[in-house]
């Protein structure tokens, strides 16, 4: 099933840039600590010599390329939602293509950084790195998708009206909503399938009538083993995707002796009603259901970061041998800043993704020590 390409605009790469150069430095920092402890003069420029150049590109190597290897996309990258794709097949990049486009975007940044400021005026948004590399970056939205799942003659209009809302927080490419999503030429049935593989959670919205819609024969369309709404259900229950029964248009709820034997399992999921008197409440419920199942488990946030640069600058400021009172004071106010953003990292990630969970944990047992350590120079 093919989709529009949404090509990552320059100042999202740039944003995404200074995210990546803060943690190189960050290793950078620890490699020279840990090499010659003796030249680091924290605060004070490094020099440009042959090591420090070396320890960057390592520094650089272990931030970026198993992040390239196995998400498709650098830290900064993760963090604005964009991912690196091969131009020509739309998939992940192969190794040689990454280790081309890492080396080759040390001329672009090294050219004045004019590799990197071709990405605002190329069409496709590529840099020299990604011509070279043959690759290019994307907007990647949710890796799982959303499937809509409705009766067209009962509740094309609301099932449009519950897409809308959906497309605002997630974007047009996270959904599939038959019609729209399939272009022309394409097999129905198979690109129904491709995308229930893809799929994170199903909303069924079910509007007054649902039950009974009938064939021309006059059998109950539910029953028809050919039925696509049936279809659609069945195989996404089979295979345990999360499945949301949303009524619209004062539909009953359902009994399961109503439904086919292949569906009886919707009956026992607690549905979301929408109200058209209480339109917005109802569809930030649906809107949070689906923030709650889609959420990328390997997924490291915002917060995080913002909580390591934080505490990474408190703990800058407090580890000299002897630190003024006033430096004292503004390593752990920078330090409690990073707790708060782990904190709220840790609350926001706690049910949905372990991985940013245990960011959290750490970053917030790093931010602690640095305002301990703040305490003790004070």
């Amino acid at each position: 099933m093919l989709q529009r390409r949404q090509y990552a605009g320059f100042w999202l790469r740039i944003f995404s840039f200074a995210v990546d150069y803060v943690l190189i430095q960050i290793v950078f920092v620890c490699l020279s600590l840990l090499i010659t402890p003796e030249t680091v003069k924290l605060g004070e420029p490094w020099e440009l010599t042959l090591l420090n150049i070396g320890l960057q590109l390592i520094a650089a190597s272990m931030v970026i390329m198993p992040f390239w290897l196995f998400m498709a996309a650098s830290p900064g990258k993760r963090l604005f939602g964009l991912s690196i794709i091969d131009l020509e097949t739309g998939e992940a990049p192969s190794k040689s293509q990454y280790l081309i486009r890492f080396f080759s975007s040390i001329v672009s940044v090294a050219a004045l950084m004019l590799g990197v400021i071709w990405i605002a005026f190329d069409i496709k948004k590529q840099g020299w790195h990604d011509k070279l590399a043959k690759t290019s970056v994307i907007s990647s939205g949710p890796r799982r998708k959303i499937f809509i799942n409705y009766r067209q003659k009962v509740s094309l209009m609301q099932a449009g009206r519950v897409s809308d809302a959906i497309a605002a927080n997630f974007g047009y490419n996270a959904i599939f909503h038959d019609k729209s999503s399939l272009v022309g030429g394409s097999n129905w049935k198979q690109g129904i399938e491709e995308s229930l593989k893809s799929c994170a959670v199903m909303l069924v919205v079910i509007g007054d009538g649902w039950l009974d819609q009938r064939n021309p024969d006059g059998t109950r369309r539910l029953d028809d083993p050919d039925d696509y709404v049936a279809m659609e259900i069945a195989t996404a229950l089979k295979n345990d995707f999360k499945v949301v029964p949303v009524l619209v248009d004062n539909a009953p709820r359902l009994h399961s002796d109503d439904l086919p034997d292949r569906i009886k399992d919707l009956a026992f999921i607690e549905p979301i009603i929408i109200r058209d008197d209480d339109w917005n409440a109802d569809i930030r419920k649906v809107i949070e259901a689906i923030y709650l199942y889609t959420e990328d488990p390997r997924k490291i946030g915002w917060r995080n970061f913002t909580s390591l640069f934080f505490s990474f600058c408190g703990m800058m400021m407090v580890s000299e041998d002897v630190v003024a009172t006033q430096d004292a004071i503004a390593g752990g106010l920078l330090g409690i800043i990073g707790a708060v953003f782990g904190l709220a990292s840790f609350a926001r990630f706690r049910v949905v993704s372990s991985h940013a969970r245990s960011w959290s944990i750490g970053l917030i047992i790093f931010a602690a020590l640095v305002v301990i350590t703040a305490i003790s120079d004070s």
